[in-house]
């Protein structure tokens, strides 16, 4: 990704860590009573508004920090590694030094055609091969 792409996700990350910060600070000292009322369950708690506000600052404060080592990422690295990457254009690709058998194969009595040895039936022909 292109570094300006993951300044724009920065800037996202930023938005939403201020509107947590905004929840936050509007909502410190609200309390809400929840739990039914009368029992033992009842109790105050922050107001539901602050909760999302500090998800809203943990998940603004990761997408930032990771559009930061995201835009490093791409400026310092992607460079390097396309040239280290360059050296090997031309190259063949390695192949496996383990070469299998071709899977062992039986010839229709009616037609010849080749088929798997495992098959009951001619894949040309359809008709039943013999055991």
């Amino acid at each position: 990704m292109k570094v300006t792409n993951w300044l724009i996700i920065g800037v996202m990350g930023l938005i939403v860590l201020f509107i947590g910060v905004f929840l936050v600070v509007s909502y410190q000292d609200k309390r809400v009573m929840v739990g039914p009322p009368g029992t033992i369950f009842e109790h105050e708690d922050y107001h539901p508004y602050y909760k999302c506000g500090v998800v809203a600052l943990v998940v603004g404060l990761g997408i930032f920090v990771t559009s930061i080592v995201g835009a490093l990422a791409s400026a310092y690295v992607e460079p390097y590694l396309e040239k280290w990457l360059r050296r090997f254009e031309g190259t063949k690709p390695l192949q496996s030094p383990l070469q299998l058998p071709p899977p062992p194969v039986i010839y229709c009595r009616h037609c010849g055609a080749e088929n798997r040895s495992d098959a009951k039936f001619c894949q040309k022909c359809g008709k039943r091969i013999a055991e």
